[in-house]
This record gives structure tokens, sequence and C-alpha cells, in this order.
């Protein structure tokens, strides 16, 4: 084994630090951040689908059990419970509201009244 020279390399001033820190890569975290804004915007203007309207109702009940319990969530009433399931699955209530009066008129009765009241 050759000993050479130990003694670390000085890095010179023209160094890159990488696609996002170089200027070359300030177009590229640029595009990305304007993808996932884009992305995040069209997400919530999405129709809602069979899946999403289960996982809202799953997130509401659950909700509701839990104001019962967690200090945070007591005392909030149906409406804004609701409208945080939906916000928690990106999805427009009303859209939502729409989806369960076709596909689960039995829940979405009870729920206008919980709504409403």
């Amino acid at each position: 084994m050759k000993k050479g020279n130990t003694r670390p390399m000085a890095q010179s001033s023209s160094s890159t630090a990488g696609p996002i820190g170089s200027s070359r890569g300030r177009p590229f975290l640029a595009t990305l951040l304007l993808i996932g804004f884009v992305a995040l915007f069209t997400g919530c203007n999405a129709e809602p689908n069979a899946t999403d309207v289960q996982r809202v109702k799953d997130e509401f009940l659950h909700l509701r059990f839990q104001a019962r319990i967690q200090p945070s969530l007591k005392g909030q009433p149906d409406a804004r419970l609701f409208q945080m399931a939906c916000q928690n699955n990106n999805v427009q209530c009303d859209k939502v509201l729409q989806k369960l009066k076709e596909s689960d008129p039995d829940f979405y009765k009870v729920l206008e009244k919980e709504l409403d009241g």
C-alpha cells in the first residue's frame, strides 16, 4: 500500500453544489414548484369518485366519534366535522354531498338534518 499525500484537497470556488444549488438548477426547482402548485390546486377541483366519497364518510364518522373524547374536537358541530373530513381528503363538500345523495340516500338524509340543524 502506497502512502500518498493525506492532506485534503482545497476546494476551488468553481465547484458546483449540485443541481439545486447551482444556477443551472434554479429553472429545475422553479418548474418543480410550479408543477406542485398546479397539482395541489387542480386536485381540489376534481370530481370526487366513489372511493373519495367513502373516505370522506369514514373520516366524518371517525371525527364525530373522536369529538366526544378529543379536546380539540369537542363541541364542534357536525357541519364543521364534515367540512374537516372534506378538507382532509382534498375534495369539495358540495360535490361529496351530491354523490352521497345519489349513492347513500339514507345517510344523506341523516347528515342533511345534522348539517341544517
